[in-house]
């Protein structure tokens, strides 16, 4: 699958809610809360992040998922072939130990409090997270997922459009990661 996705520095997310609430929006599913913490792991050889993938366990609740994120393919706009696998609490500690032994190391534990909200947009399923990450700050994503290269431009259009129709300017493409070893000196 191919992620698509502009995320946008907000202070609060009273404005998008309220636009939301307005009628205006095909509103798929309620607001699903769940609180998400993403360890990242890196290599001291391969340098994931000279390479721009990011290699992760997400733990939400009982679940938790090991997710490979390829390089961005745009400036503005984070658009990642992206691979997920599902297993459950005892795998997590064994895959951890795998990398470990294979020379890699974890690098920090991204948390957040996380809201989606699924909503059909210019004819596109379209995930909307609110998010409050620990030691960053508030954030808007607005996400769809192509099956394959030929959805890419007509998906970012329609990203643009929705993030104009909420009132959301200046899209930033730094991930959550690089915003918290930065806020912790470790960038």
């Amino acid at each position: 699958m191919i992620e698509i996705e502009k995320k946008y520095r907000v202070t609060n997310f009273d404005t998008i809610r309220s636009e939301l609430a307005s009628g205006d929006f095909d509103v798929m599913s309620d607001v699903k809360p769940e609180f998400q913490s993403d360890e990242y792991f890196n290599h001291r050889q391969l340098r994931f992040e000279l390479q721009d993938i990011a290699l992760r366990i997400r733990q939400v609740d009982d679940k938790f998922i090991l997710t490979f994120k390829g390089p961005n393919q745009d400036a503005t706009t984070k658009i990642r072939h992206e691979v997920e696998v599902a297993f459950n609490e005892e795998d997590a500690g064994k895959m951890s130990e795998m990398f470990i032994g294979m020379g890699m190391h974890a690098v920090a534990k991204v948390c957040k409090t996380r809201d989606t909200i699924s909503i059909r947009w210019q004819g596109s399923n379209v995930e909307v997270c609110l998010d409050s990450v620990d030691e960053v700050g508030h954030f808007v994503e607005l996400e769809i997922v192509a099956e394959n290269e030929d959805e890419v431009s007509a998906a970012k259009e329609k990203l643009e459009a929705l993030a104009n129709k909420f009132g959301l300017e200046g899209s930033i493409t730094t991930s959550y990661l690089e915003m918290l070893l930065e806020a912790r000196g470790q960038l």
